[in-house]
């Protein structure tokens, strides 16, 4: 007699879960925070230069546009080894900001995004080396890697 009541207790368990844990979302946990500027970059010799500019945006907004528009920005331009200026250009097919070069290895960038009447954005790395590792595990003869330089260009 108790294994026949056995997946009743599931089924009644399961339906307390499924009515008991729904709560409607309420202004109350909606915040009101202005949107902030989201940029997104990868920076690899493999890829040549594409910085997509966006912002955040509110739970509250049906659809969302979180691109900026490139009225908004001024001036979007990468500054190579702290001297060579690479002017981006926006391009309306990817949504970004576009140069057709690439990143050097071991090349030190900084990203600058000047935005009417905000503040400019400005963002640097430096590229890594590539180096070879021979004979690792099985199978595998050469790996590459790519890893921090030592040398600080401070």
């Amino acid at each position: 007699m108790l294994s026949r009541s056995k997946p009743y207790y599931a089924l009644i368990l399961w339906l307390l879960l499924f009515f008991s844990c729904k709560k409607d979302v309420t202004s109350e946990y909606i915040t009101d925070s202005p949107s902030q500027i989201v940029v997104e970059c990868i920076v690899s010799p493999q890829k040549t230069w594409n910085v997509c500019i966006g912002r955040t945006y509110q739970f509250t907004e049906s659809v969302p546009n979180i691109h900026i528009p490139p009225k908004d920005i001024e001036e979007a331009y990468i500054i190579e080894d702290r001297n060579k200026k690479i002017p981006l250009h926006y391009d309306e097919n990817a949504y970004a900001f576009v140069h057709n070069s690439s990143p050097k290895e071991g090349s030190h960038y900084k990203l600058v995004i000047k935005r009417k009447n905000n503040p400019d954005v400005i963002v640097e790395d430096t590229v890594p080396k590539q180096f070879e590792v021979e004979e690792v595990f099985g199978n595998i003869r050469t790996v590459k890697f790519f890893v921090e330089s030592n040398d600080s260009q401070s």
